[in-house]
């Protein structure tokens, strides 16, 4: 009691230290996690100095989500990429249609919406098959008018806003490229040395003496040879901020124990057996799959999937399954039985002749959004349900009218010319609800039948031949990694990453104890996906830590499909290349070179005492070769691109034997045969067109790429998303 006195008298003192040590904690946690407070967390970047706010940020992202059903299932990080894109674009874009008074006008607009496509194929008229303008202004009016009162109408006129906006944009953009384009033209001049390079060939006989002919081990390579290599094409060593890893999946999949656990439980299915019912208080006998008198709902209790209520004639069914069915009594079960992770149990529920073919006639009634819905039908799911029901009840009370409501009614084209009539079809040939009717059913019977296509008047007119059929019940239990399995999974996972931790040596540590480590390279800030494991934003955002240092580990739930431990084993920022990342690449190309000068000098030796390429092929033992190029040309067989060896060859006089050159590929001495020189043409307007057309096409796709690069971008997005 005494000491409750104490702590009483002392509260102040008491929350004042309490109130330090969580403030001490929070600001530790925040240091320490990188997400200082000082750090600003209220936008995810700027665009030429203007910040984009997060909250703005995040209801665009849900704007573009909702506008598109085909965006629905877009990750947040391929919302995000949207998202900033149409804001980066709409920014520099903006900026210089402003600069240059690039505008459209209130009749461009109009113009360019109503020659739209979308707008033209909604506002057709159907007797004419032209657009039906005054129906447009009525429509766009009558929604205006009611935007304020009606929510229907006022989220039509959002949309309506949103797709004007989107037009306007889209004609600037025309209208600006379309600038740019009739900017660009290919003087005479260069239109007839294009034609020159193409069209003047060089006839050559050439030695080559590959590179692949001194083995690599031969030639010895120095730091310093690296070093002076490196220093000398460091531009060619320019990189992106990318990180690498190395890592290992601990990837969660069931045990033996898991499948042999499954395995039982359905075993436990086969047979009937005697259990406590608490509802009851007493024991109550539960029946096993072979007495059950209602397959369907029996297998809606126990099985992973739904029942199949579909009748397969013989060979239709699995291979395992079909001589089995065709040969039992109805009742039998056979299983359990394995299909990749899925254990199953299949009982022959019903035998059934069915028919071969059928012969039907059938009334559409589509709505807007069905399947192959044409562009005059307008009516809305429920006005097409209420239709449908009210056509159905006359053609049901008088099947006499069939034809003359198919004529009238029918939004399929092709049948309704034919008083809806669908000819003779197989089994699985129509919709499955449309087929199950068909078949099911008895020749005279009139149905009403919803599909993907709409609402079907279905009358069956004939049916023929007769063949047995079979139904089967099947309880299908997908094999999961039980809590169990999950549990020593992420143990061996966890072990692993805290003895890398303090290793100092993560490869070996993983070789000793069985385990296979994977790099996954040229990791940036912004991918979604990593080789090997696939899409798993986490890593990435793990490896692009701002407090992440090499040699780090980290454990990460890949979306409950794994565990991956994860060691970063490179973080190289922006820049060049550092040279120690680089031994393998820096080798190999010193390696070429002194292969070059080696070869080279062998041909220099050679020529002392051979001096046409017949007797200096005989002394290399290497044949001589024949090309007919041009200035285009790129490549010589069995090396690849030869840039300097071609260029040299266009730039030599024909009759004479060069010096020895290295390639890319091998080391070559050659002489030009021949010049066949280019014709001079009367003009050069078709090279003048297609060169000037061929930059032309570029613009659309170059262009916002080039004045993007003149904007001022700071990308936080990673953060985030």
């Amino acid at each position: 009691m005494a000491t409750l006195e104490r702590i009483r008298r002392r509260s102040g003192l008491l929350i004042i230290v309490i109130g330090l040590a969580m403030a001490a904690f929070v600001l530790t946690d925040l240091m320490g996690s990188g997400n200082s407070i000082f750090n600003d967390y209220t936008s995810v970047g700027k665009i030429d100095g203007d910040k984009i706010q997060r909250d703005a940020f995040a209801l665009k992202m849900e704007e573009i989500k909702n506008s598109n059903p085909q965006y629905a299932n877009l990750s947040s990080k391929q919302l995000a990429d949207f998202a900033w894109n149409m804001i980066l674009r709409d920014k520099v874009m903006s900026k210089e249609y402003d600069a240059l008074g690039f505008t459209i006008t209130s009749d461009e607009l109009y113009f360019d919406i109503i020659n739209n496509d979308q707008i033209q194929q909604n506002f057709t008229n159907p007797n004419t098959g032209q657009f039906d303008e005054n129906s447009f202004k009525q429509t766009l009016s009558s929604i205006r008018e009611q935007k304020d009162e009606n929510p229907q109408a006022r989220e039509q006129w959002t949309s309506w806003i949103n797709f004007e906006k989107g037009v306007k944009d889209q004609s600037l953009v025309f209208k600006y490229n379309a600038a740019v384009e009739k900017g660009l033209y290919t003087p005479k001049a260069l239109a007839q040395a294009d034609y020159v390079a193409g069209a003047q060939t060089y006839q050559t006989q050439f030695i080559q003496l590959p590179y692949t002919s001194i083995v690599d081990s031969t030639i010895a390579v120095t730091d310093s040879e690296r070093k002076a290599y490196y220093n000398e094409h460091k531009n060619d060593y320019k990189q992106e901020a990318i990180r690498n890893i190395e890592f290992i999946n601990f990837e969660i999949v069931p045990s033996a124990e898991d499948r042999a656990e499954v395995n039982k439980e359905l075993k436990g299915l086969l047979e009937d057996k005697i259990d406590y019912n608490t509802s009851l208080g007493r024991n109550d006998t539960v029946l096993g799959f072979a007495n059950a008198k209602n397959d369907s709902i029996y297998t809606s209790q126990y099985s992973d999937q739904p029942f199949d209520n579909q009748y397969y004639a013989s060979g239709s069914l699995p291979a395992n399954l079909d001589s089995i069915m065709f040969n039992n009594e109805v009742g039998f079960v056979f299983g359990p039985y394995q299909e990749g992770d899925i254990y199953k149990l299949s009982k022959l529920s019903e035998i059934k002749d069915l028919p071969d073919s059928v012969k039907a006639r059938h009334i559409l009634i589509s709505y807007q959004g069905a399947e192959r819905a044409g562009q005059n039908v307008t009516r809305t799911p429920q006005e097409a349900v209420a239709l449908a029901d009210s056509l159905y009840k006359v053609v049901k009370e008088e099947p006499t009218i069939f034809d003359g409501i198919s004529q009238i009614y029918n939004d399929d084209a092709v049948a309704a010319t034919k008083g809806g009539d669908l000819g003779y079809f197989k089994p699985g040939t129509m919709a499955v609800p449309f087929n199950n009717y068909c078949f099911y059913h008895k020749t005279g019977d009139i149905g009403l039948v919803y599909t993907n296509f709409g609402i079907h008047i279905i009358e069956i007119t004939d049916q023929k031949g007769s063949n047995k059929n079979v139904r089967v019940a099947t309880i299908a239990r997908q094999v999961m990694a039980s809590e169990q399995t999950i549990k020593d999974i992420y143990n061996n996972a966890s072990t692993y990453a805290s003895e890398a931790q303090r290793s100092e040596d993560f490869r070996a540590l993983a070789e000793e104890k069985g385990l296979q480590l994977r790099p996954a390279t040229n990791i940036k800030a912004f991918d979604e996906n990593v080789a090997g494991i696939g899409q798993s934003r986490k890593i990435v955002q793990w490896a692009w830590n701002e407090d992440r240092e090499e040699g780090d580990v980290g454990l990460i739930d890949n979306n409950g499909q794994s565990y991956v431990v994860v060691v970063l084993t490179d973080k190289l920022e922006e820049g060049f290349t550092p040279i120690d990342k680089l031994e393998d690449i820096l080798t190999a190309q010193v390696r070429k070179e002194k292969k070059g000068e080696m070869l080279v000098k062998q041909i220099q030796d050679a020529l002392t005492s051979n001096s046409d390429l017949t007797a200096l092929a005989a002394a290399l033992n290497s044949p001589t070769k024949n090309l007919s190029l041009n200035r285009k040309s790129t490549a010589i067989s069995g090396s690849g691109n030869e840039p300097k060896v071609l260029g040299t060859i266009a730039a030599s006089p024909a009759g004479v034997l060069s010096a020895p050159i290295a390639g890319e590929g091998a080391a070559y001495i050659f002489t030009v045969l021949s010049i066949n020189e280019a014709f001079a043409k009367p003009d050069y307007q078709d090279e003048i067109t297609n060169n000037t057309n061929s930059m032309r096409t570029r613009v659309a796709g170059q262009l916002f790429e080039a004045l993007k690069n003149n904007v001022e971008v700071d990308d936080k997005r990673a953060l985030f998303y």
